[in-house]
């Protein structure tokens, strides 16, 4: 019989099974490790995506600063990711070679987050809507800011990927 595991959270899975050693430990567990001699660090491996400083040099170039495509604040690129408009895990080898459409670049800051949670989407003109779908008086005066707003990136060679992103991760 499989032993029976806390349920993990999506960002605690490795090729789509639970990494135990990031599911909670008690406060007991966390001061008997402590009080174990030897580095408290672990070794891994993971793989990395080939594209990704291929599509940050697309995006940013060799500019220390640009624009966030939602709230189009100028930040460090170091704030800024090459976000995909359509999931990658979603996408076909083709899709995810499409390297000047299918990616934007959304600041660390929140956007990326909201845009990758479904809190935030592009509208087939471009504009930005945002979700009703949560209670949370934070959220919605965080999402406020992008009222009225057209998405940066939004073009018509991106748009299908907008669509996807609107028909399968937005929150409506």
């Amino acid at each position: 019989a499989l032993p029976i595991c806390k349920r993990a959270r999506v960002c605690d899975r490795v090729a789509g099974q639970p990494v135990e050693w990031l599911t909670g430990a008690t406060k007991k567990q966390f001061r008997t490790a402590g009080e174990i001699s030897g580095p408290l660090d672990r070794e891994y491996s993971a793989r990395g995506r080939v594209e990704q400083a291929f599509l940050r040099q697309g995006l940013f170039g060799q500019d220390q600063v640009s624009t966030c495509s939602l709230c189009v604040r100028r930040l460090p690129v170091g704030l800024l990711v090459a976000a995909h408009i359509k999931a990658r895990s979603e996408c076909s080898r083709r899709e995810r070679l499409d390297a000047e459409n299918v990616v934007f670049g959304l600041c660390v800051l929140g956007c990326d987050a909201l845009y990758e949670q479904g809190f935030v989407g592009v509208l087939p003109d471009g504009r930005i809507c945002v979700s009703k779908a949560d209670d949370s008086r934070e959220l919605r005066k965080t999402l406020r800011q992008f009222t009225g707003r057209d998405c940066a990136a939004w073009r018509d060679a991106s748009a299908g990927y907008f669509d996807w992103h609107i028909a399968r991760r937005f929150r409506g």
